[in-house]
């Protein structure tokens, strides 16, 4: 039983090692429209080969400029339509 827990284990890490970007680049943007694809192209423009990092944005907005650009660059985008927590807290 061991030793199927160990080859389960081994392939799990295989798989994220070969599959799973290194690095993730989480960029929020709160009602930031303007600064986003400047901060967006920055994060593309690193000096690592596309395939050991990720770029995801979390946004509370939708914009189909900046959507359009962050598929074309294959960038994950989470739309969040909840107020933050300080609003929340205010109310």
């Amino acid at each position: 039983m061991k030793k199927v827990k160990f080859f389960g284990e081994f392939f799990i890490l295989l798989f994220l090692v070969l599959f799973v970007p290194f690095i993730s680049v989480i960029i929020t943007a709160h009602n930031r429209r303007g600064f986003l694809l400047e901060v967006v192209n920055s994060a593309l423009n690193q000096t690592l080969p596309e395939d050991e990092y990720e770029i995801i944005v979390v946004k509370n907005f939708e914009d189909e400029r900046i959507d359009k650009f962050l598929e074309e660059h294959s960038v994950r985008k989470i739309i969040v339509k909840e107020d933050p927590l300080s609003a929340k807290i205010v109310k």
